[in-house]
């Protein structure tokens, strides 16, 4: 078997496409992604909706997110896919929205990266940290505007 790779690079998203040449006949195709920005006001405007009808974050399902993302990232001249053949042909199978985090899911993650650097978690540190961030709505504060690398950037300030 021989492999290919092509890495495309945009922006604030970098993907890379592998090919696998199996036989002459066959031929299969895996596709890593990277991380992007691109909808992420949609995707909290959603998660937002979804809090305001009861229902909690788990209840999200891939399905909610499909009708948006792929035209957002498609038409953003911020997402270095704008206009690409890449999702006009579509050879993307997938766009996987990063949800935001409500605050025990901060808490998670400053407790983890205590861990990671190899700190003793310490629940109140993890509060503090959890209570710094900024929360959208603002008056309800349910999901932060920042995500565990922020999270895990900000332990050290509170240890």
């Amino acid at each position: 078997m021989r492999l290919k790779g092509t890495i495309v690079q945009g922006r604030d998203t970098n993907i890379l496409i592998n090919s696998r040449e199996m036989s002459s006949s066959s031929r299969s195709y895996d596709a890593e992604f990277m991380r992007s920005n691109t909808g992420a006001d949609q995707i909290t405007k959603t998660a937002v909706d979804f809090w305001k009808n009861g229902k909690d974050r788990e209840e999200m399902m891939l399905k909610d997110f499909e009708s948006f993302i792929p035209p957002i990232v498609f038409n953003s001249d911020q997402s270095g896919f704008s206009k690409s053949t890449l999702i006009d042909s579509c050879l993307l199978d997938v766009f996987i929205p990063f949800l935001p985090l409500e605050y025990k899911h901060v808490v998670q993650c400053a407790m983890a990266a205590m861990r990671d650097k190899g700190l003793q978690p310490d629940e109140n540190v993890a509060d503090q940290v959890a209570r710094s961030l900024v929360y959208h709505p603002k008056l309800e504060r349910v999901f932060a505007t920042s995500g565990c690398k922020t999270v895990a950037n900000r332990v050290h300030l509170y240890r």
